[in-house]
């Protein structure tokens, strides 16, 4: 409710929240993309950012639900960071990729016009950037835009200082097991990305706080814009922090995130329908405007032995890659939390593309 000490925590939450990158740099480049060898790579970091979040345009609806747009910011903090974010990584070059990844089922003719494109802008497969470009900045394609969904495709290019979405929220003044729950995002029930209705539903919090009255049985749900999809966590472990207050911690289990002949739930996230990814991964083209991104835990825990094995510089560990969200159970304030994601670049190869 309006006034009450969990509303202005939910309005502008009090806590300060860091966002820390890792960026794996392609350490064998040349070697890669001349010969396809297995691809070498350096993990740097960390780049810690503040995330300063808050509420705007919060309207009552009348009828216990609250309408209202969030805005995300990030402050780089020097002092938190071993490198400054000018450092330079090498990375897959995103612009042609999506071009690639776009043209893939489509005819000789439009790849031969894109082979022309490439030789005339001169870009390549890598590229060497400084962390804040590749991240929130941009990296600037001179390719056509009407090859290129978006010719800035920096990881977060357009994130800093911008509205998340709108999202209509139940307030649970008539049922405290309605708090928080996400009624609408950008005015629609469920999502449209996904290909099924079990993969596109809303489910949850926007994170800022769960349900209250939680206990080791309960499993909690949060609507994560950034992947198009709701998540949700089961009871992981209890631990006791300032002051002796006791919060109980939530994870995402590995049959979470298990391939959908093991978790049949996950056959919706498998796009277009019946293109299903191994274990860990999960196909976030449809979701962020066409780029060929694909999500994993760091390290791709939980993943596929294969994704692994299959480079050097990648080793899974459940404590430092596992999410946890530490909350007080009464409230359902989170006073604790690692959110642990991984984005990856989808690539295969094309003979048709020189």
């Amino acid at each position: 409710m309006p006034g009450s000490d969990l509303y202005n925590q939910w309005l502008t939450p009090p806590v300060e929240v860091h966002m820390t990158f890792y960026l794996f740099s392609l350490k064998n480049g040349a070697d890669f993309e001349k010969n396809g060898s297995k691809p070498i790579f350096e993990e740097i970091g960390p780049f810690v950012y503040q995330e300063i979040i808050s509420k705007e345009e919060i309207v009552d609806n009348y009828n216990y639900t609250i309408t209202y747009k969030e805005r995300r910011r990030y402050r780089f903090i020097q002092e938190l960071s071993p490198y400054e974010d000018t450092y330079p990584v090498t990375m897959l070059n995103m612009a042609p990729i999506t071009v690639i990844s776009g043209i893939r089922y489509t005819s000789g003719l439009v790849h031969s016009a894109v082979n022309l494109a490439l030789k005339l802008t001169g870009d390549t497969l890598l590229v060497t950037k400084p962390v804040r470009e590749v991240l929130f900045l941009k990296v600037l394609s001179t390719l056509d835009k009407k090859l290129v969904p978006s010719p800035m495709v920096g990881l977060f290019y357009g994130k800093n200082d911008s509205i998340d979405g709108t999202y209509t929220m139940f307030t649970g003044a008539d049922d405290y097991r309605n708090t928080g729950i996400i009624q609408l995002f950008n005015y629609e029930p469920a999502m449209s990305v996904w290909s099924d209705p079990y993969a596109n539903m809303i489910n949850g919090t926007d994170g800022t706080f769960a349900q209250p009255f939680l206990d080791e049985t309960s499993i909690v749900w949060i609507f994560e814009s950034d992947l198009c999809r709701s998540l949700y966590a089961n009871y992981n472990k209890t631990i006791k922090i300032v002051d002796d207050i006791e919060v109980l911690g939530y994870s995402p289990s590995e049959y979470f995130f298990a391939n959908h002949s093991v978790n049949p739930d996950n056959a919706g996230f498998c796009t277009p329908a019946g293109n299903c990814l191994p274990a860990g991964v999960l196909n976030l083209t449809g979701c962020v405007g066409g780029v060929p991104i694909i999500q994993s835990c760091p390290h791709f825990l939980f993943g596929a032995d294969k994704f692994v094995n299959d480079v050097v510089g990648i080793t899974p560990n459940l404590t430092q890659h596992q999410t946890l969200i530490f909350i007080e159970p009464l409230t359902g304030v989170p006073m604790k939390a690692n959110k642990r994601i991984q984005f990856n670049t989808q690539l295969f190869r094309d003979s048709r593309i020189e």
